[in-house]
């Protein structure tokens, strides 16, 4: 499970204020999420066709999508809930995938599958198991590399956040890291525990500490990288979410997240560029459009800051903060100059 967001923008005295301390700390009641996926076969190349995802919901299937050609996928508008992003792929032994989506943490929640096929053989008892490593996917490989009993702490954290008992959770991945401080599963859920806390020092440290023991872990950059945006370290932060896309130069959500950093230190065309690469790889990540918004406000672009809102308001018509862009959206056709980029 993984957790981001960030940017900022007003206009005139209207301003957005779920953007003022970045996308990332948003704690606005209805808020919606979304799920962005990548599926990977076993050798870590893409699929050889387009597969159905499946999002499940209290049993019930709420939504099915199939992959991209490079095997990307996403869910948007999502409600709080637990989901199962479920694929039963012929040929492949089939995937369940336990997603906790609750904006108050994060909108933004990156699932990374491997698809194997059926001819491996299979583990008797094997479970699905949460957490931000995308290599060890079942409890039958954590027993390769951790003690039972630390498994058993971080399942039941597990369980307790799922019923939203978040003080419960954090100790039991506690009580895991102590029984194994490798275990970096633990230490990335807890670490989003604490960012749900607004904990944001234990967090960074948390996923500093999980970069240290696993550098493959791309989602652990992107989390680092957001917590040092929420704390201004914009230097910093800049360097961390650059070395994540070094490992994944095609993540929507990383160009989206750099390009935040750079509209805050007023790179503003390579931020254009990045929101503009967001959307070329994940059109469903809406708020990419409100990043060129401010962008072009800045730079009294009228006519490209309308285009993006009504592309936003599209994408996102019932967005929280669709309300305000109409209002901006409004306030622009009612006679502001025309002065964008032809």
């Amino acid at each position: 499970m993984a957790r981001f967001r960030t940017a900022h923008f007003l206009v005139g005295v209207l301003v957005f204020a779920a953007f003022a301390r970045g996308l990332a700390a948003q704690s606005q009641q209805g808020q919606s999420g979304s799920i962005l996926g990548e599926i990977r076969v076993e050798r870590g190349d893409a699929p050889p066709n387009r597969v159905e995802v499946i999002l499940q919901t209290h049993g019930l299937v709420a939504d099915t999508r199939y992959s991209d050609s490079t095997g990307r996928f996403s869910f948007t508008n999502l409600d709080v809930n637990l989901y199962h992003v479920i694929i039963q792929e012929e040929g492949y032994e089939p995937v369940d995938i336990q997603v906790s989506v609750n904006p108050l943490f994060s909108s933004m929640n990156l699932v990374n599958v491997t698809l194997r096929p059926t001819a491996k053989a299979h583990v008797p008892g094997e479970k699905a198991v949460a957490g931000g490593n995308p290599n060890l996917v079942g409890s039958a490989e954590y027993n390769q590399h951790y003690p039972k009993n630390a498994i058993k702490q971080f399942e039941q954290g597990v369980k307790a956040e799922r019923r939203n008992k978040m003080d419960e959770a954090m100790r039991h991945y506690q009580r895991a890291i102590e029984l194994a401080p490798e275990f970096y599963a633990a230490r990335n859920n807890l670490g989003l525990a604490y960012i749900a806390k607004q904990d944001f020092g234990n967090a960074q440290a948390q996923f500093e500490k999980v970069i240290s023991i696993n550098p493959a872990d791309t989602e652990a950059y992107f989390n680092l990288g957001n917590i040092l945006l929420l704390t201004n370290d914009l230097p910093k932060a800049g360097r961390v979410v650059q070395q994540g896309l070094q490992r994944q130069p095609d993540s929507a959500f990383g160009k989206f997240l750099l390009g935040s950093i750079y509209s805050r230190t007023g790179n503003r065309n390579e931020a254009e560029k990045l929101f503009s690469e967001c959307l070329q790889l994940d059109p469903g990540m809406s708020k990419a459009h409100l990043g060129l918004v401010n962008l072009y406000l800045q730079e009294k672009r009228m006519g490209d800051a309308v285009a993006q809102l009504k592309a936003f308001l599209k994408s996102a018509p019932a967005d929280p903060l669709a309300p305000q862009a109409r209002q901006v959206l409004s306030r622009l056709e009612k006679g502001a100059p025309d002065t964008s980029s032809q």
